[in-house]
């Protein structure tokens, strides 16, 4: 159970059990029903509901992903600060803002695998890439044009599900070209987020 206090009295609780028979349960938090909608009023429950039915697919990990968009839409949409201590997209822009005033020249910006179109939404100007093939593209042509280039990781809980994510992020710590340049840790664990910057190279 998620927020539940613990009871000296553990009848206090009933406990049932099921068989899901290829169904899914769903347990959130009132992160979820207390999220506002398009009206500025909390979706509660039923809100709730409808947002994960609306969203439904097959992959959890991208029905996840959408319902967090979903959210943020409907928030972006009123014209409020997306402001969540729980998460670091926020300050991350921010931050990759700052970076771009004080350059002279142009900054790639890029954002791998899970969490990618969610970051977009913070920073339109980020491009979301979820091939590993495609990333090594992208990096290769910024060595050749001698341009900067940030690569956004986050989730990477979610990411190391899938083997080609998890060969992508082996290749990230290892690869001497590329250096971890900044984390972003938030309430949610699960959405840190690690910045990596391709080193100019050597003439």
């Amino acid at each position: 159970p998620l927020g539940v206090i613990k009871q000296k009295d553990k009848n206090i609780y009933n406990i049932n059990k099921m068989k899901l028979n290829g169904s899914r349960f769903y347990a959130f938090t009132d992160g979820l029903s207390e999220s506002l909608n398009k009206e500025g009023q909390e979706i509660g429950i039923d809100g709730s509901i409808d947002i994960i039915e609306q969203n439904y697919n097959k992959d959890t990990i991208k029905q996840l992903e959408d319902i967090t968009k979903s959210v943020l839409g409907d928030s972006e949409n009123r014209k409020l600060t997306l402001n969540l201590p729980y998460s670091p997209q926020k300050e991350i822009n921010n931050h990759l803002n700052q970076r771009r005033a004080n350059s002279d020249e142009s900054i790639n910006v890029v954002s791998y695998g899970f969490g990618g179109n969610l970051m977009k939404l913070y920073h339109p100007e980020s491009r979301v890439i979820n091939k590993t093939e495609e990333l090594k593209r992208v990096i290769n042509e910024a060595n050749i044009e001698n341009q900067e280039l940030l690569i956004l990781v986050g989730y990477k809980y979610f990411n190391s599900l899938e083997t080609q994510n998890k060969e992508v992020l082996a290749f990230l710590d290892s690869n001497k070209m590329i250096h971890l340049s900044r984390k972003f840790i938030a309430l949610d664990p699960m959405s840190q987020y690690e910045i990596f910057r391709l080193l100019p190279q050597k003439n």
